[in-house]
């Protein structure tokens, strides 16, 4: 009985021996990784967590496929990347706009608001490239803080003095940012905030262009004779349109569109008149001219038609001239006899004068002065036509006889009646 007990109790006891002995070789393993853990993640720069991707195949040993590590950039950034592949600063923008331009440039100041994020990733070291990008957090210190953020509100300037008037919004709200929702690539935030003008009425004193008209002149020359005018045709296109307001901020006249005011609205089509019965040839330069579509900013146009003589084709060869016939010589009319008219009893003689050479003064009768009138038309040289020398000697010498007569005659008559 004592020898059974004394067995059980030395089995027990070498069935104890063994199992802490076993117990102690689990916790030599164990302590063994640990140990090995911490000298892996000690000799890690920025590297935080790390595991091995492995291939095992049946019958084989494991073979290390690809070392991929966590990146923390406030630890360590790996060669190839940047610091802007970790941070990024998120802004909203807001811009202050002329209503009227709203692409142009601001009218006051911009405000920029910014809010700085962070974002880690897991890298290859076995291929060298990120294997995955994490989404930003707000950041701080280089460190990820939190997930959400917020741009403040701003109120909007008064830009009254400018002649701006009537904002769109007269504050830009707050606005709530959630981090995780940022890409790479997000431009940011951007609100435009427009400006009206300040206006007042047009006055005479604006001098507002309402009317206009648009004219094409044709004119007609002769191109023979130094383009002498030779008359031409106006073609006019009138316009109006309504000044609305003066406009104090860009200090202009605001101007409502054009309007055709004429029966014309354009101008037509003109062909040049045809001047042949002028002596013209029947196609003149620029004899055709165009329609042409018009507004109230086109220019005033002149055209000029060019006329041109209508000469022979071949220059036509003088006639030699003819010598003229000789004149031939004319008769002329024979002299007619003059026959003196009667003589008509004087009248009664004056009484004689008292003058110094005693010689009566005799008032000459209406006969007498006849005479003397015919007397003194046959003094007057006869105009004959040219006969020849001989005739011309003829005639000269008849008529100087017959004046001869005339006066002997005279000259009886008057001495017999004193």
């Amino acid at each position: 009985m004592r020898q059974n007990n004394r067995f059980l109790k030395d089995v027990t006891k070498k069935k104890i021996f063994e199992g802490l002995k076993a117990t102690w070789a689990v916790l030599a393993f164990v302590l063994l990784v640990l140990a090995g853990g911490i000298a892996v993640h000690a000799t890690m720069k920025g590297k935080v967590v790390s595991h091995t991707k492995m291939m095992v195949n049946a019958g084989t040993s494991p073979v290390v496929k690809n070392q991929v590590v966590t990146i923390d950039p406030s630890k360590g950034i790996p060669q190839g990347l940047q610091k802007s592949d970790f941070y990024k600063t998120y802004t909203r923008t807001i811009h202050f706009k002329d209503a009227d331009n709203p692409n142009g440039a601001d009218v006051a100041t911009a405000i920029t608001q910014s809010i700085n994020l962070v974002r880690w990733a897991t890298y290859d070291e076995t291929a060298h490239k990120v294997d995955n990008w994490g989404v930003y957090a707000l950041e701080e210190n280089g460190n990820p803080v939190g997930g959400t953020s917020a741009f403040d509100e701003v109120a909007v300037p008064d830009l009254s003095s400018k002649k701006l008037i009537n904002p769109s919004m007269q504050k830009v709200e707050k606005q709530a940012v959630v981090t995780k929702d940022v890409q790479f690539n997000d431009p940011g935030e951007t609100v435009n905030v427009t400006y009206q003008h300040q206006t007042r009425p047009v006055t005479p004193a604006d001098n507002a262009d309402t009317k206009r008209t648009v004219t094409r002149t044709i004119n007609f020359v002769d191109g023979d004779k130094n383009n002498s005018p030779l008359g031409s045709v106006t073609q006019s296109v009138q316009f109006e349109r309504d000044a609305t307001d003066f406009d104090a901020y860009t200090n202009q006249i605001v101007y409502g569109s054009w309007k055709t005011t004429s029966d014309a609205k354009d101008w037509p089509a003109f062909t040049a008149p045809d001047k042949t019965a002028d002596g013209f040839k029947k196609d003149p330069e620029n004899a055709q001219v165009p329609e042409q579509s018009v507004t109230a900013d086109s220019k005033n146009e002149t055209i000029t038609v060019v006329y041109h003589h209508d000469k022979p084709d071949k220059p036509v060869v003088p006639v030699n001239p003819v010598n003229p016939p000789k004149p031939k010589p004319v008769n002329p009319p024979k002299p007619q006899p003059f026959n003196p008219a009667k003589p008509v009893n004087p009248g009664t003689p004056a009484q004689p004068s008292n003058n110094q050479n005693n010689t009566p003064s005799v008032a000459p009768s209406k006969n007498q002065s006849t005479r003397k009138n015919d007397y003194m038309t046959m003094q007057k040289p006869l105009t004959l036509p040219n006969t020849g020398r001989k005739r011309f000697v003829k005639t000269g010498l008849l008529s100087t006889f017959i004046v001869l007569v005339l006066v002997g005659i005279t000259y009886f008559f008057t001495e017999k009646h004193h």
